[in-house]
């Protein structure tokens, strides 16, 4: 809790003195006057968690300005002072008291007799999980007739947490081979204390030796600036020799940016150190975003999503709207109203049936749904059959198939009955003319007849599914080479493949003819209709890595999205028209606190169990969503890749864990379709990038459309994981353990 000092202010005529100690240290306060007598009321900046720190500070106070504790009781107020600025002025006015051999023995004899163990010159002040700081535990026990108080820092096993240092454990600078050129640009205060600016507050210049000292040579630095541009000002007699070496030993914490009389101005991190030189994880916030209420935020994407549905073209166009700002009900509002019926594409089976019982809980009538075949009772012969067929990459011949099964199975047989079922409703669905709820797959092979006579909105990013990597093994290649299924084009692709490595970019080839021959490929499981009609591979000594690219719908498309990348989609599909708008945004009413003290990759998780394991302890009370490899491992059903538009999870605490991080052909692959030409991949390394806000560190490529693609499928992906929780609308907490920052989201 925050916590008040009172103390009396000296008698008349000692007024100017006591105020010159104040200015002389930047300790602020606020006078209040009594009836009898002045009273000064210190407000401590950190939250103090118990009594005997307080009275510790109190005692500290009352030696720097020689007065007494008041027993006057008033509440905190906005005129603060941090508890280190009193540490370090104390410090200073021990040494003024005792020569410079002596003071530190006078320091020690002060903390003993208080029973307060010490870091140099200082007192061992600790951080707790809850926020606030305390002395080192003390506990009292009887000796004989006597009781004593003994240190007790057991006390604090399990219950600090980490603070910035200026120094590490090897008493090295934080912050190595610092670019003070950096700083200059970037902190307000620091260039005024280099340019010699007349700073009237003391605490700010303590703010800025703490954080000096976490660069090497900032005590050189420091008091070089000192010397040569402020020997004049009201703080230059300060012993500030002692107070840097006393900010190196005894490990004081580096300042906020918070505590800064520029925070407002500057675009900063947590400290103006980290701001200069992020370090590895360090995520930088470099763009404020400008919020608004939700009702606000709500109204402009109606009037976008009008302003989409009444324009007469054939333009595609993106509205980017945050999740849970009301896409849905947005959609199903005009599905009530609209005299040209609505074809909703969603992303999976489950939200299409969602948005149907919705639709038709809102009274919406003339609607239907496209089946899903999973749904119907076939027999695990032909299951089997069909699996096989999606497993060779000929989904497309799945239709043809089952209608060719109808002449083949007797009417009174079971097979023929859901087939029948599922063709007549499947037609049904994708010729009606009220509202169709489909897939984003369905929609991708719908007659153009059906697309022309509806409105297109599409939910949510679609370019995942119209675009995705497979691969097929260099083993069944061979084999199905030697079995001389394929003919002619696909032959000569096959040979091809065969022969040649690294990123080729290929001709289409016309398959159909050859789909009488797929029954003939035996046991092979591998996507060969894929690979033989992608554009792109990737060719190794043991796979063929293929881009599989469906186009787009052709017409008008409306597409609802929180993560849609509007410049990739124009790099994608160059002859389409496209038109972009960016809803206004909300500030979430729940909350965000994202770790990026590793990247949280697959491999590193993967290396190393224990950290899963300590992951899984501290998340168990949550819903988590991770990889789907280590998913067991929370218990979980949940993973990157199949929570999308999921609504199961609105409300609840999730621990988001992982970085989905691709390998890098399919970045490349991609890159390939975006139009780069490429022969072998690029190196990815370290960069400081900035996206979407902030600057952080990142494996990735110098390119720079590749470096979009990577950060549009991680933003994705995260994003998407993260808004199952709807923080728009939910008071809860969403826990994110990746290197790759989370809008909105605290960083540790």
């Amino acid at each position: 809790m925050k916590r008040t000092i009172t103390l009396h202010h000296q008698r008349q005529g000692y007024t100017d003195r006591m105020f010159n100690i104040a200015v002389k240290y930047g300790i602020h306060y606020k006078m209040i006057e009594e009836e009898n007598a002045n009273v000064m009321v210190f407000t401590l900046r950190e939250e103090i968690e118990d009594v005997r720190t307080t009275e510790y500070f109190q005692e500290l106070l009352c030696r720097i300005f020689e007065t007494e504790p008041a027993n006057s009781i008033y509440p905190a107020s906005d005129v603060d002072v941090s508890i280190y600025t009193i540490l370090l002025a104390f410090v200073d006015m021990m040494r003024n008291e005792y020569n410079d051999k002596h003071y530190r023995e006078a320091l020690k004899r002060f903390h003993d007799a208080r029973h307060i163990d010490m870091i140099g010159s200082l007192p061992s002040i600790h951080k707790l999980k809850n926020g606030s700081y305390s002395l080192t535990p003390i506990t009292h026990e009887q000796v004989g007739y006597e009781v004593i108080s003994i240190l007790s820092p057991e006390k604090l096993k399990g219950n600090t947490q980490a603070q910035s240092k200026a120094r590490d454990k090897h008493k090295r600078a934080v912050y190595r081979n610092f670019d003070w050129d950096n700083l200059y640009e970037c902190c307000n205060l620091y260039r005024e204390f280099c340019d010699g600016e007349e700073l009237y507050d003391a605490e700010q210049v303590f703010l800025l030796a703490r954080n000096i000292c976490g660069a090497e040579n900032g005590k050189k630095q420091f008091l070089k600036i000192m010397n040569e541009q402020h020997s004049d000002s009201i703080f230059a007699d300060l012993n500030w020799k002692e107070i840097l070496t006393t900010i190196i030993k005894g490990n004081v914490p580096l300042a906020s940016c918070q505590e800064c009389a520029y925070c407002e101005e500057c675009q900063h991190t947590e400290n103006m150190l980290s701001t200069a030189q992020p370090q590895r994880f360090e995520v930088r916030k470099i763009r404020d975003e400008k919020y608004v209420s939700l009702e606000e935020v709500s109204d402009d994407l109606h009037a976008a999503f009008d302003r989409a549905i009444s324009a007469q073209d054939n333009h595609v166009r993106i509205i980017k709207a945050q999740t849970g700002a009301g896409k849905t009900e947005t959609y199903l509002q005009c599905m009530k109203h609209s005299e040209k019926p609505l074809l909703i594409a969603v992303p999976t089976h489950e939200l299409k049936k969602e948005i149907y019982r919705k639709s038709v809980a809102m009274g919406i009538e003339n609607i239907c749904c496209t089946p899903d075949l999973e749904e119907y009772q076939l027999s695990e012969e032909l299951r089997q059959e069909l699996n096989n067929l999606y497993a060779i990459g000929a989904g497309a011949y799945v239709l043809k198939y089952l209608t060719e099964q109808l002449l083949l199975l007797k009417h009174h047989d079971s097979d023929y009955v859901n087939i029948s079922q599922y063709l007549d409703n499947l037609k049904r669905s994708t010729r009606s003319t009220g509202h169709i709820i489909t897939t984003h797959a369905r929609l991708l092979y719908m007659a153009q007849e059906v697309l022309n006579s509806h409105e297109v909105i599409i939910d949510e990013d679609i370019l995942r599914t119209a675009m995705n990597t497979n691969c097929v093994s260099m083993k069944d290649l061979h084999h199905i080479r030697n079995m001389g299924v394929f003919k002619g084009d696909a032959r000569c692709r096959i040979e091809y493949l065969c022969r040649n490595r690294g990123y080729r970019k290929l001709h289409k080839i016309d398959l159909d003819k050859d789909e009488k021959l797929l029954g003939n490929l035996g046991n092979i499981s591998s996507d060969i209709c894929g690979v033989l009609g992608a554009e792109y591979v990737y060719i190794t000594d043991a796979m063929v890595h293929y881009l599989s690219d469906i186009p787009l719908p052709s017409g008008k498309l409306t597409i609802l999205s929180a993560t849609a990348d509007a410049e990739l989609y124009q790099r994608f599909y160059p002859d389409r028209q496209f038109d972009f708008y960016k809803c206004k945004k909300a500030k979430y009413m729940g909350k965000i606190r994202q770790h990026t003290d590793c990247s949280y990759s697959s491999y590193i998780l993967e290396k190393h169990p224990e950290k899963v394991s300590a992951l899984y302890q501290t998340a168990k009370e949550d819903t988590v969503i991770t990889f789907k490899g280590i998913e067991q491992e929370f218990h979980t059903n949940y993973h990157f890749g199949n929570v999308e538009g999921l609504n199961l999870l609105s409300g609840k605490n999730l621990s988001v864990i992982g970085l989905p991080n691709k390998p890098d052909f399919v970045y490349c692959l991609y890159g390939m379709r975006a139009g780069l030409e490429l022969k072998k991949s690029p190196n990815m390394y370290v960069h400081r990038i900035e996206q979407g806000g902030y600057s952080f560190s990142l494996n990735t490529f110098q390119d720079s459309t590749l470096q979009r693609i990577q950060t549009w499928m991680l933003s994705s992906q995260l994003e998407q994981a993260v808004g199952r929780a709807r923080l728009l609308r939910n008071d809860c907490m969403v826990t994110v353990y990746a290197g790759f920052p989370v809008e909105q989201a605290v960083f540790n």
